[in-house]
């Protein structure tokens, strides 16, 4: 069985989403992010740089969680699959976009909403960092719904119909309406 080492306030969330998106069955290893909880020898062994995410599966070891992610993109079968190149090089480029261009924006946008104490919060930072936050969103939507995607083998074009919601059209036409039961809101 899979087994991560983290918690869900960490970026080992990330990983803890990938693994419930496949499906597949884990087992999470709590650990926090206090110097004790991640300098043991046991722990060291696993992860020499002593942070978390670890994943260990089998014999193998990865940590950082984009690495891991994409590791478990292209080795599992199920949703997040990633059974060629272009797939698994658009997964990368959708990661390392969240990452890079958002992580830090929602990071303060956190920080002046909710975790600074209140005399520190700027109201006017906040929401210029929102503003920044949607249009970034709005950019990654608007290129998923606008161009063919390479997945699960099949292309498929994403467009919005009249009533908002998304639907899928593959090599025979329309297809039902996509829907995730698993839909998540980040932060």
């Amino acid at each position: 069985m899979l087994q991560l080492y983290g918690n869900s306030r960490s970026r080992a969330m990330r990983c803890l989403w990938m693994l419930e998106e496949m499906g597949k069955p884990y087992q999470l290893i709590e650990k926090s992010t206090r110097a004790d909880d991640l300098q043991s020898s046991e722990y060291l062994r696993l992860n020499p740089n002593a942070r978390i995410p670890t994943l260990v599966d089998g014999d193998l070891v990865l940590w950082e969680s984009m690495a891991i992610n994409l590791y478990l993109a292209q080795k599992y079968e199920g949703p997040m699959h990633c059974p060629g190149p272009e797939v698994l090089g658009l997964a990368a480029q959708w990661s390392f976009w969240a990452m890079l261009e958002t992580e830090a924006l929602l990071l303060d946008l956190l920080q002046h909403r909710a975790v600074l104490p209140e005399f520190a919060r700027d109201a006017s930072y906040a929401e210029r960092t929102r503003r920044v936050v949607a249009k970034e969103a709005s950019r990654g939507a608007q290129w998923c719904f606008s161009r063919a995607r390479l997945f699960g083998g099949e292309w498929f074009y994403y467009r919005r119909s009249q009533c908002g919601e998304h639907s899928r059209l593959g090599q025979n036409g329309p297809t039902k309406s996509i829907e995730s039961s698993r839909s998540r809101t980040m932060v």
